[in-house]
């Protein structure tokens, strides 16, 4: 059905993600994932370009990674959340490490899970609603 793909992300009811991850084959997995699901509207490799992609972008949900050169994914978040407090922020990290989940939350973070994690627990964090999950599903073509 052409009318399905055609329109913004906001007239589909899908999220608008921004993949930030400094490891390029982890964010290529992301995108790919998540893009089932959601628009990625763009990725960034660093917190620095974080910042200037959700400028630019207007993304709704950042998936961000914590520990990346330069500008971390801590710093990041708390300037996002302050210039940006309707971003939701969720934090992905390879560290299960509580003192970089605290400061990653204290920093405005919406959610925090493990790298590798459960899929399903990621798509219910970017969406409010876990039930549309299934309806924002990109249809395969036929």
């Amino acid at each position: 059905m052409e009318e399905a793909r055609g329109g913004s992300a906001e007239q589909k009811g899908r999220a608008r993600v921004l993949v930030v991850d400094d490891h390029d084959a982890i964010r290529e997995s992301l995108v790919m994932m998540v893009g089932v699901y959601a628009e990625v509207c763009g990725t960034a490799a660093d917190g620095e370009e974080a910042i200037a992609q959700v400028e630019e972008l207007h993304p709704d949900v950042v998936l961000m990674d914590i520990k990346m050169p330069g500008m971390d994914g801590i710093t990041a978040t708390l300037v996002i959340k302050r210039r940006w407090p309707e971003v939701k922020v969720i934090a992905h990290t390879a560290y299960s490490d509580r003192h970089l989940s605290e400061q990653m939350l204290a920093a405005g973070a919406d959610d925090y899970m493990l790298k590798g994690g459960d899929l399903g627990a990621m798509l219910e964090a970017i969406f409010d609603d876990p039930d549309s999950l299934e309806t924002n599903a990109v249809a395969e073509s036929d």
